[in-house]
C-alpha cells in the first residue's frame, strides 16, 4: 500500500496511485518513483532521459551484438504519461471536491479526511481550480521541455487539464479536451454517468437473461 503524505498538489499522489496499477503508465510511474529527486516533475524528465539512454544502449548492443534488449517503452511516450497524470490529478480533485461536498450528518465526523490522505491534498472547494493550475502549470512546463528535447516531432500534442480518447471502430480517436478544472469536472461527470449508465444495463440485461455479443453492440434471448 503506497504512503501518502500532504502537500499542496495532487502531482505527487497521483503519481504514486498511478504505479499501483499494471499497464504501461503504472510501470512507467513505478520508475518515476525510483528517480532521486524531491520534485515529482523532476523525477519525470529523469525517467524520459533513462529510457533515452535505454534506447541508445539498446540500439548500440543491436549494432555490436546482433541482440535487441526488451525496452520499456519509448522515451516519446512520456509525453502521453504526462497527460495521464494530468488527467489523475483532475480526477482526484474531483473525488475530493465530491467528499468537502458531501451532506455534513451534524455528528462531528469530517468525512473528507480519508480521501484528503488518500489524494495528498486538503484544500477547500472554493481553492480547487488553483492547486489544479497550479499542477497543470507544473506538468506544462515539463510538457514543453520535453517538447524541446524532441524537436524532431511534428505532432507534438498540447498538455490539457484533461483529455480523453475512446476507442471508436478499431482506432482510438480523441473525444474530449479540457481547458479549465471546471471544463474537465463536467467532462468526467459525463463519463462517469455513462459508465454507470452501462454497468447498469449489462445488469438488467444479465437479469432478464439477455446474451451480449461478443462485439458488446446487440442482446437476444437467451
Amino acid at each position: 500500500m503506497t504512503n501518502f503524505t500532504m502537500t499542496n498538489s495532487f502531482i505527487a499522489d497521483a503519481v504514486a496511485q498511478m504505479s499501483e496499477k499494471n499497464n504501461l503508465n503504472g510501470l512507467i510511474a513505478a520508475e518515476v518513483l525510483k528517480q532521486v529527486h524531491g520534485q515529482t516533475a523532476n523525477q519525470i524528465a529523469l525517467t524520459y532521459l533513462q529510457l533515452q539512454k535505454e534506447r541508445k544502449d539498446a540500439k548500440r548492443e543491436q549494432e555490436t551484438a546482433g541482440t535487441s534488449p526488451q525496452l520499456l517503452a519509448n522515451p516519446e511516450y512520456i509525453l502521453t504519461f504526462v497527460q495521464a497524470v494530468m488527467n489523475q490529478v483532475c480526477w482526484n480533485a474531483r473525488r475530493l471536491f465530491i467528499a468537502n461536498s458531501a451532506e455534513d450528518f451534524a455528528n462531528g465526523i469530517d468525512f473528507s479526511q480519508d480521501v484528503s490522505e488518500q489524494v495528498g491534498v486538503s484544500i477547500e472547494n472554493s481553492h480547487m481550480a488553483e492547486i489544479v493550475d497550479d499542477d497543470f502549470m507544473t506538468l506544462n512546463n515539463l510538457h514543453s521541455w520535453l517538447g524541446g528535447q524532441m524537436s524532431y516531432l511534428n505532432d507534438i500534442q498540447p498538455l490539457f487539464h484533461f483529455s480523453q480518447s475512446e476507442n471508436i471502430d478499431g482506432q482510438w480517436v480523441t473525444t474530449t479536451q479540457c481547458t479549465s478544472f471546471d471544463d474537465a469536472f463536467s467532462a468526467m461527470q459525463e463519463i462517469v454517468e455513462r459508465l454507470n449508465n452501462e454497468a447498469d444495463g449489462k445488469i438488467v440485461a444479465e437479469a432478464q437473461g439477455l446474451d451480449f455479443t461478443a462485439h458488446g453492440n446487440s442482446a437476444k434471448a437467451a
